[in-house]
């Protein structure tokens, strides 16, 4: 009796996980929903992803020939602007980069607003929203990396908010190693995650069925169909 529960249920999932991978692949190949009042202001999340792959590239170069230690972080900026073939303009378009990502983010998010974009597609809007706070932490750990005067003192000032809390804000070697690690790390794993979600549920098909459950909740048979 219990061998054909067990058979029963391999056999729902295996039909499951087929009927999955073939309406994602039909909703990114075949059709894509669009609304028909469709303008420009839907170019503005096209162009914060191609920000954001231009700040992952970058950084990657940057990383390479960054030391993050407290006593050469400043100096390892520097080699890399002037000793550097063309890491200048790796340097400064990572650094104007995140101005862009955020101008196109603020202006993705007014336009989400504005069209009420949170009421249609609920997930896809709190996916996007758990992406504006990731982001506003990558570019904090970021400024603080070229630790000159105003990474000093910015992080100074931020770091006094978590004064409750004394192993969080001291300026260490070992935490700023951290806040590298982090700041690194943090794109590879829960940003590149949440930014496929956060894709995947525009065509009500989650990209990862079992950990979306676990982190935005049961959603209801109607979002796989």
């Amino acid at each position: 009796m219990g061998l054909g529960k067990g058979i029963s249920f391999h056999t729902h999932d295996c039909y499951f996980i087929k009927l999955y991978f073939v309406l994602l692949m039909k909703s990114h190949l075949q059709s894509y929903p669009c609304p028909l009042q469709i303008n420009y202001f839907w170019n503005l999340g096209f162009l914060l992803g191609i920000t954001i792959i231009l700040q992952i590239i970058t950084g990657i170069f940057l990383g390479l020939h960054y030391t993050s230690d407290l006593n050469s972080a400043y100096s390892s900026v520097f080699f890399f602007i002037r000793e550097i073939y063309y890491g200048w303009c790796l340097r400064y378009l990572h650094s104007s980069g995140a101005s862009f990502v955020f101008l196109f983010l603020f202006l993705h998010l007014v336009r989400a607003i504005s069209y009420g974009s949170y009421f249609y597609n609920p997930n896809t809007w709190f996916s996007g929203i758990l992406l504006f706070f990731f982001l506003m932490t990558i570019a904090f750990l970021g400024y603080v990396l070229p630790f000159g005067q105003m990474s000093f003192w910015g992080a100074t000032v931020i770091t006094n908010l978590l004064s409750p809390f004394p192993s969080l804000i001291s300026l260490s070697n070992v935490c700023f190693i951290f806040h590298f690690l982090v700041h690194y790390l943090v794109v590879f794993s829960f940003y590149l995650f949440l930014s496929f979600q956060h894709l995947s549920f525009l065509y009500f098909l989650p990209l990862f069925p079992f950990l979306t459950l676990i982190i935005f909740g049961k959603l209801s048979i109607g979002s796989f169909l």
